[in-house]
């Protein structure tokens, strides 16, 4: 059975100006995306679309109504649901040397294709990113509904954790959470209270130890994005 999660709201932080600004201290970068006339492509951002398929469309990417809007019908990677690296059009933020903290973000997805936040993100060259993502998806054509945890590191992908049977509601806004300290990664859907998916790579993990954040629509045109917020832990 598919299950959504309310939105709750976080403090009057993730209303503080995007990343142009002075931030609190403790807060790596926040945007809400204000300020933007719509359809400009958002400050601080950097799109990456070296991963989808020839025949994808590019993302096309801008504010609406203060919100980050994608509007293409991306894809790459596979779209047999057994093989786990479904790519999309990415867009990238923050700073490589980000180690330890929390990144909070608002999603409205359009349709049930999917869907990935990603932490600890490091573009390794043109047809490689490294990564932490959880990757949600409500389609049942590529075996959803889940979330899913996956990683890249040293060039493979690996499904780190996954749960079944929850997904989103199209048109409808949930918030993302995940928390990266030392080796271990939390993800939360909704609020912290609400812990879906855990891994831990041990101390001697050598991968993925720093990076930027990133967000990804695979097959989702007129997805929305909202209220991003890093916090360093």
């Amino acid at each position: 059975m598919k299950r959504s999660f309310p939105l709750r709201l976080l403090p009057v932080l993730l209303l503080l100006a995007c990343d142009t600004g002075t931030q609190p201290e403790g807060v790596l970068f926040s945007d809400d995306f204000s300020g933007h006339s719509d359809g400009d492509f958002p400050d601080g951002w950097t799109q990456f679309d070296y991963l989808l398929r020839d025949e994808s469309p590019d993302g096309l990417w801008y504010v609406q109504d203060e919100m980050l809007v994608q509007a293409n019908d991306t894809w790459g990677g596979y779209s047999d649901p057994d093989v786990y690296y479904q790519e999309g059009t990415v867009l990238l933020a923050g700073d490589e040397a980000w180690g330890d903290y929390r990144l909070t973000v608002d999603v409205t997805p359009a349709v049930t294709g999917g869907l990935a936040v990603y932490c600890r993100t490091k573009v390794v060259d043109t047809t490689r990113l490294e990564y932490y993502r959880v990757f949600v998806t409500d389609d049942e054509a590529y075996g959803g509904p889940f979330w899913r945890l996956d990683h890249r590191g040293g060039g493979e992908y690996t499904v780190l954790e996954k749960k079944d049977d929850i997904g989103y509601i199209p048109g409808e806004t949930f918030r993302v959470i995940i928390e990266v300290t030392g080796n271990i990664v939390r993800v939360f859907a909704g609020n912290r209270d609400n812990l879906v998916l855990e891994w831990d790579g041990g101390e001697n993990y050598s991968f993925c130890h720093q990076g930027r954040i990133a967000l990804m629509a695979f097959r989702n045109p007129g997805i929305a994005f909202d209220n991003v917020l890093v916090e360093e832990l």
